[in-house]
């Protein structure tokens, strides 16, 4: 199975199919940051989303929901969804750009990545994000319950996306510079 789904992605990386991908990365932030997130935070006096909030704990949550107006939480849903497309096209974006690395500089190294499943880890990030999204809309769509433990866990997946991205931005560094050495090597 896994053979396959790399085949299928090493043969549809394109540069089409790669800057669709981009764009879709980043139509899907600007709506988030540029239109939602300013609409949340007038319909909640100056706050912003649980989202784009750092090292939030669960008493930090639950100060700020008493805040939260329907008209908001109809936003946050909002934000919600477009966050849930956001992850999946940053990572497939890095899977194809992966791909098409590998494609134009095909080696053993990259070869034995793939085959290991490296095609895989960008989606590391999507995973966190929508489990951290799942957390936090259960803790905003069932107030005045509280559920404590949850909101401290999306707090945590929150603060673990960071690290997930830069991986994807660091393996990118590594698979361009192995693929610059090559060309490097044959050209000359």
């Amino acid at each position: 199975m896994l053979s396959r789904m790399n085949n299928f992605l090493l043969a549809h990386a394109s540069g089409r199919v790669l800057l669709l991908c981009l764009v879709a990365t980043i139509v899907s932030f600007v709506i988030m940051a540029f239109v939602i997130t300013p609409a949340f935070t007038e319909a909640t006096d100056g706050l912003n989303p649980l989202d784009l909030n750092f090292g939030l704990t669960a008493e930090q949550v639950y100060a700020e929901l008493p805040s939260y107006t329907d008209r908001s939480k109809t936003l946050y849903l909002w934000f919600a969804i477009v966050d849930y497309i956001y992850p999946f096209a940053n990572s497939f974006f890095f899977v194809l750009l992966w791909c098409w690395i590998f494609n134009k500089r095909a080696n053993r190294f990259f070869g034995i990545l793939t085959a290991k499943g490296i095609l895989l880890v960008p989606f590391l990030f999507a995973l966190v994000d929508w489990s951290e999204n799942v957390g936090f809309l259960i803790v905003v769509f069932t107030y005045p319950v509280e559920y404590p433990d949850v909101a401290n866990a999306a707090g945590m997946l929150k603060s673990s996306k960071r690290f997930f991205l830069m991986a994807n931005v660091g393996l990118t560094l590594v698979f361009t510079a192995v693929a610059t050495v090559q060309w490097w090597r044959q050209r000359k």
